[in-house]
């Protein structure tokens, strides 16, 4: 126990010594320098001091102190406290500049430096210091504010004049220039905006003066870049990570999604199909759809599903068996004004189960037929008594192919002819009919010559689709006559004769007969 307050009592005695015990390693700082930065004086000698923030090491401060101009000056030292005067023997030449200085070398008392030069410029009788620039704004950045203001700080007040003309902004925007802070910070506003992912340079030439008319002291040069999102949108789902193929070029149709593939033509498209385009970012819209082509030309209706999504929906179907591109082009922005990464072509061509032309028999042949179809003994089609008809093969006029019958009160001889039509694929018959209106507009029976002396003309009494063969069209003819020569056309393409599904004939029929 004794010796357990033997060591409290020396521990207490301890205390004070410990406490007060410091070491300075903080560095001193200049608090002012007479004359200061920028001044103009007036007196012959004038009052030469610096103020320290703390007790100095006297011989190397003074040792660390200069002051300099057109020739050195000669003064005494002498110290009140903390500050260091220079006590002037001699006048200071007039309209002259001069720097005093005090290096990073001057200690206080406990060895520590000053950390940096101090410097104050001063000039005598008139003012001589030529103005500098303290800031620029925006300066080596990337600015997102496609207005933001220019702001220039100098170290005195500037002549508006000069500052018009010694500022210059490349590439050249239009915008105002005006003086604020006592003339000393130029504002330059633009009254268009700046260009996104442009490079501008800002030029402050020495052209712009103070108000005593001191030039700048150099030429000041800073730049900057409009925007900060410089990631360009695209329509490659391979170019993202991980990549995403819910963007491109898509065909859809009654609920199915065709992606196109870019350069290179895509079959299988439906005629009805309409068109998705889907970026990988948002996109400025009036300069997206600009950038959009279709070729062949197609009339349509733009409309966005949302940023990323644009939809085309064709005023008509698209014309089968031909190739489109769909060309978007590098006007097409996102929302920051990012290009497009590249043009896209999308080829695509129209022919699907569902969108494929059709044609007479043989399908793709030159050497088309139709058929004479007989009657049997009540007057009715009897398609067992068919026989084929060629180009320039002849009619048969008599039984069974001619049937008698009454027509506007009048008794005739009605023939019939079937058309047979097929599609690419030879699957017509099992996806659609034909569509009867369209041939009732597409087929003509004409006259083409004859050396009969009858005045009659051939008419088309009914046409009509037979129930058992959905891919044909029967035409009931009547007024015809012997030595004539006759010829069966069909019109082609959307204005011709269709099937139910609305395809049609690339090229038109005709074939030529004998009576």
């Amino acid at each position: 126990m004794k010796q357990l307050y033997i060591y409290i009592i020396i521990s207490l005695l301890l205390i004070p010594v410990s406490c007060n015990y410091f070491v300075d390693i903080d560095p001193p700082q200049v608090v002012s320098i007479t004359p200061a930065n920028r001044s103009t004086i007036t007196e012959d000698r004038p009052v030469i001091c610096v103020e320290f923030s703390e007790s100095m090491d006297k011989p190397k401060t003074e040792e660390a102190f200069s002051i300099s101009g057109a020739h050195q000056p000669q003064g005494h030292f002498r110290w009140e406290h903390n500050t260091l005067y220079f006590d002037l023997i001699e006048n200071l030449r007039d309209a002259t500049i001069y720097t005093i200085t005090i290096r990073s070398s001057a200690e206080d008392n406990h060895g520590n430096n000053l950390k940096e030069d101090y410097t104050s410029t001063f000039s005598t009788g008139i003012d001589l210091i030529k103005p500098e620039v303290l800031s620029i704004y925006p300066d080596g950045v990337q600015i997102s504010d496609i207005f933001s203001q220019i702001i220039v700080q100098f170290s005195e007040a500037v002549r508006l004049d000069s500052v018009k003309k010694g500022f210059s902004l490349t590439p050249y925007v239009i915008g105002d220039i005006t003086l604020q802070n006592n003339d000393t910070m130029l504002v330059f506003t633009p009254y268009n905006n700046y260009i996104h992912g442009t490079i501008y340079t800002i030029i402050l030439s020495t052209d712009i003066l103070d108000i005593a008319g001191n030039p700048l002291l150099k030429e000041y040069k800073s730049i900057f870049k409009c925007g900060t999102d410089f990631t360009a949108p695209t329509l490659n789902p391979d170019s993202l990570q991980p990549p995403d193929y819910s963007i491109g070029c898509f065909a859809k149709y009654n609920g199915n999604s065709m992606h196109l593939e870019p350069f290179t033509t895509t079959d299988g498209v439906d005629k009805n199909a309409h068109l998705l385009i889907r970026f990988s970012k948002a996109m400025q819209r009036i300069d997206t759809k600009e950038s959009i082509n279709i070729s062949p030309p197609c009339d349509a209706t733009f409309s966005w599903e949302d940023d990323c999504s644009l939809r085309i929906m064709p005023l008509a179907p698209f014309q089968l068996m031909q190739t489109y591109i769909v060309t978007i082009s590098t006007q097409a922005k996102d929302i920051a004004g990012n290009t497009l990464d590249q043009e896209y072509n999308y080829p695509f061509k129209i022919f699907s189960q569902y969108s494929q032309p059709i044609d007479v028999v043989p399908y793709g042949d030159n050497c088309k037929h139709i058929y004479q179809i007989g009657w049997d003994n009540n007057g009715n089609p009897d398609e067992s008594k068919s026989r084929l008809l060629e180009n320039d093969d002849i009619i048969e006029s008599g039984s069974p192919y001619s049937c008698s019958k009454i027509i506007n009160n009048t008794n005739v001889q009605v023939l019939i002819f079937r058309i047979q039509f097929a599609n690419t694929t030879n699957t017509l018959a099992t996806i659609a009919s034909l569509d009867l209106a369209s041939a009732m507009q597409a087929i003509s029976f004409s006259l083409i010559a004859t050396q009969s002396n009858s005045t009659l003309t051939p008419k088309i009494w009914k046409i009509e689709i037979p129930g058992n063969h959905l891919d044909c069209i029967d035409i009931y003819v009547f007024n015809l006559v012997p030595q004539s020569y006759y010829k069966l056309s069909i019109t082609h393409g959307i204005d011709g004769i269709k099937d139910s599904l609305g395809n049609y004939m690339l090229t038109p029929f005709a074939i030529y007969c004998n009576m």
